[in-house]
C-alpha cells in the first residue's frame, strides 16, 4: 500500500498537483524508512523549488542503512543538484564528486557522464565555461555510444534526454565563452556551434514530447538568437516557452521565461515592459537560485541607468552583494563596468 500511495504521489507531483504531499505523506505514514519513498519526496520538493526540503530528506534519506551502493550514488547526485540550486559550490561539488567516484567504483558508464553533466553544470555557474564545455565535450561522444547499444525503447528515451541535458549545457559554455570573446569572429563561430547543438537538443526533447527540456531548449536558443541580434526569432521562442511554462505551472520556468523576455526588451529599448518583467520574475524568487537572482537585479540596474533612475545604485548594492556571495568575479566585473559608463 505505501507504494501505491507513492506511485499516486510521483504521478501528482509530475503534474504539478496539490494532492502529491498528502500522497507522500499517506506512503510515509505506512513505511516512514522506505527509501523509494524518500527518495521520490526529496525529487518532488525540488521540483517546486523547496530546495531546503528537498535538501532535509536527502539527507535523511543517506541514515537509512539498507541503502545499496547505487542508492548511494543517485542520492549524492541528486544532493549536488540540490545545493546547486541554493549556489552552494562547494556542497554541491562535493556530493558530485562523491557520485561520480561510486560510479566509476561501480564501471557505471551512464552514472559517469550524469555526474560529470552535473559538475560541468556547476563549472558553468561558477563561470568556468572553457572547462565546463571540455568535460561536455568528452562525455557526447560516450553518451552516443550508450545510446547505440541499448535496446529498451524506454532506457534509450531516457539517454536521449540526458543527451539533450548535455547539449544544453554545451550551449550555455559557448554562449558565455562567446561573449567573453576577444574577436568577432571568435565569438561567431562559437555561437554558430552553439546554434547546431541547441537545434538536436530541441529536436531530441520535442521528438519525446517533453515539456521541462523543450522549455528550457526553447529558452537557451532563444539567448543564442539574442547574441545574434536576431530579436524577433529570440521573441518568438520566449513567448513559446513561458506560453508551455504557464502552462505547466511550474513558476521556476515562468520567471526565467519572464527574465529573458525582459533581458531582450531592455536590449531593444523596451524598458518599462522589461522593468515590469523583472519584477513579476522577482515575485517568484522563492523558486529561483542566487545566481539567477542577482542576474535580474543587475538587469534592473542596467534598466534603472537607462532611465535615469535614483534606484540604479540600490540594483547595483543588491546584485553587487549577491555576486560577491557567489565570488563571481566575472559578474562583479560587469557590475562595476555600468557604473563608470
Amino acid at each position: 500500500m505505501s507504494l501505491t500511495y507513492m506511485d499516486i504521489a510521483t504521478i501528482a507531483s509530475m503534474l504539478n498537483l496539490d494532492i502529491a504531499e498528502d500522497f507522500f505523506k499517506r506512503a510515509l505514514d505506512l513505511n516512514e524508512n522506505n527509501h523509494l519513498v524518500l527518495y521520490a519526496y526529496s525529487l518532488h520538493f525540488n521540483f517546486k523549488g523547496e530546495y531546503h526540503k528537498a535538501i532535509e530528506i536527502a539527507h535523511k534519506l543517506l541514515t537509512k542503512t539498507e541503502l545499496s551502493r547505487k542508492d548511494l550514488q543517485y542520492t549524492y547526485g541528486n544532493l549536488g543538484i540540490f545545493y546547486k540550486n541554493i549556489s552552494d559550490w562547494h556542497k554541491s561539488e562535493l556530493y558530485q564528486t562523491k557520485s561520480l567516484n561510486i560510479a566509476i567504483e561501480l564501471g557505471d558508464a551512464v552514472g559517469q557522464i550524469k555526474a560529470n553533466n552535473n559538475i560541468a553544470v556547476l563549472l558553468n555557474n561558477k563561470e568556468n565555461y572553457t572547462k565546463a564545455f571540455d568535460i561536455l565535450s568528452e562525455m557526447l561522444p560516450c553518451l552516443d555510444i550508450e545510446i547505440d547499444k541499448e535496446d529498451n525503447t524506454k532506457e534509450k528515451n531516457d539517454l536521449r534526454i540526458l543527451k539533450s541535458d548535455l547539449l544544453t549545457n554545451i550551449v550555455i559554455s559557448l554562449k558565455r565563452i562567446a561573449e567573453y570573446s576577444k574577436t568577432d569572429s571568435v565569438k561567431m563561430d562559437n555561437l554558430d556551434k552553439a546554434l547546431r547543438y541547441i537545434n538536436e537538443a530541441i529536436d531530441i526533447s520535442e521528438m519525446l514530447e517533453n515539456d521541462v527540456k523543450i522549455i528550457t531548449n526553447y529558452g537557451n536558443a532563444s539567448n543564442v538568437y539574442k547574441q545574434l541580434n536576431q530579436f524577433e526569432k529570440c521573441e518568438k521562442l520566449l513567448e513559446k516557452a513561458l506560453e508551455r511554462s504557464i502552462k505547466s505551472k511550474n513558476s521556476k520556468f515562468i520567471a526565467l521565461c519572464k527574465y529573458n523576455l525582459a533581458v531582450l526588451y531592455s536590449d531593444i529599448g523596451k524598458l518599462d515592459l522589461a522593468e515590469k518583467l523583472c519584477k513579476e520574475a522577482l515575485s517568484l524568487k522563492s523558486t529561483l537560485n542566487d545566481r539567477l537572482i542577482s542576474d535580474i537585479y543587475y538587469t534592473l540596474a542596467v534598466i534603472a541607468k537607462e532611465q535615469n533612475s535614483d534606484k540604479f545604485e540600490s540594483y547595483c548594492i543588491l546584485a553587487h552583494s549577491l555576486y560577491k556571495k557567489l565570488n563571481l568575479d566575472k559578474s562583479i566585473s560587469k557590475i562595476n563596468t555600468l557604473k563608470l559608463k
